[in-house]
């Protein structure tokens, strides 16, 4: 990852890798959904892969207590996270808070054939503040 110019990874390995990554990075785009839609989704999904024993990595399966019991449950995570994230960003980061906004920045990347010809961190900084 190191050796790359550009690079994404998910916010929640950060306990992981400390300070590796957030010491490098130009830019953290986070999709701050409100938790109803994160909610909804992760119900939807979950339940299709419970009922359907969808394999997941290594052969894994989600199960009903994996799903939504339990306080390592999918579900419950997922509040615990989102209360968490409630702090305040670091700096570098643009705050996306709803599908249209996702879709908005996507399609100033969208357009590029190569993400390495894109514009700098800085100017989705100042599109996203300037809005």
């Amino acid at each position: 990852m190191a050796g790359h110019e550009r690079w994404v990874i998910d916010g929640t390995f950060q306990r992981r890798i400390g300070d590796f990554v957030t010491s490098r990075l130009d830019l953290i785009v986070w999709l701050d959904l409100p938790l109803a839609m994160v909610l909804v989704r992760l119900l939807r999904r979950s339940l299709r892969r419970v009922l359907l024993r969808k394999a997941l990595w290594n052969g894994n399966v989600e199960t009903w207590r994996d799903a939504f019991f339990g306080r390592d449950s999918v579900l419950v995570g997922a509040v615990r996270r989102h209360r968490r994230d409630r702090r305040t960003p670091p700096q570098h980061t643009l705050r996306l808070r709803s599908p249209a906004e996702i879709a908005r920045w996507l399609a100033t990347l969208g357009s590029q054939a190569n993400l390495d010809a894109g514009p700098s961190a800085n100017d989705h900084l100042s599109r996203a503040s300037s809005r």
